[in-house]
């Protein structure tokens, strides 16, 4: 059942695609778009394109609008633009700024204690730090604690470090998705993972498993 499920979802996907790229001046090929826009299906250049495409008439539909807003909101961190500069307090509160520890090659982490996926994420995280850190790998854990169910949302944070054995830079404002570096980021789900090369430029974005060890040893090998 599982395969027959996802040989539907990928058929669904191939006649969606087909779709917006047939029928640039149809409505729902912006209603398509718009409901895609989050799943991480498309590259940010990709919906710009499908935009682009658009009619005037179609532009001016709620959904396209809000693909101009999402495309104008995720413009600054797309790949090939600069990584916004941020700076914010770590567990022992010393203000960090990343700027002041990119390597060969730095990875900016979205996560937090209460996030499951990022906590079964770590030890694949922990894996790729340990074998290319020598190499020139640099991390920064930004943290969306702050979560108005965790009592003691610092407490968590650092407990999470530890017990994952996170052994990278850390910083957080403890604000949940408030946390200004997240909004700077536009932030709206996590994990999320941006690679970053030495001079700051994005590379590549929320990689995981296998890709994302494949992507920092082609980077770093």
């Amino acid at each position: 059942l599982r395969k027959e499920q996802q040989s539907l979802y990928t058929e669904n996907d191939a006649f969606e695609l087909e779709f917006m790229d047939k029928y640039k001046d149809a409505a729902l090929s912006a209603l398509i778009l718009e409901r895609n826009l989050y799943a991480k299906k498309f590259t940010f250049q990709q919906i710009k394109n499908w935009y682009e495409g658009f009619s005037d008439d179609i532009k001016e539909t709620r959904s396209a609008k809000a693909i101009a807003d999402y495309i104008s909101n995720n413009a600054k961190t797309a790949i090939g633009e600069k990584a916004p500069e941020f700076s914010g307090p770590d567990p022992d509160g010393e203000i960090i700024a990343l700027n002041n520890i990119l390597g060969k090659v730095t990875i900016i982490d979205f996560w937090a204690a209460w996030c499951g996926p990022c906590r079964r994420e770590n030890p694949n995280v922990v894996k790729v730090y340990e074998k290319y850190h020598d190499k020139g790998l640099e991390i920064i854990g930004v943290s969306l604690d702050g979560n108005p169910r965790q009592k003691v949302a610092k407490n968590e944070w650092i407990k999470a470090i530890e017990a994952d054995n996170l052994n990278w830079y850390h910083v957080s404002n403890l604000q949940y998705f408030n946390d200004p570096i997240a909004k700077a980021y536009n932030i709206n789900s996590i994990p999320a993972t941006f690679i970053l090369d030495a001079e700051g430029k994005i590379i590549a974005k929320d990689l995981r498993g296998a890709a994302l060890e494949a992507k920092i040893a082609e980077l770093l090998n």
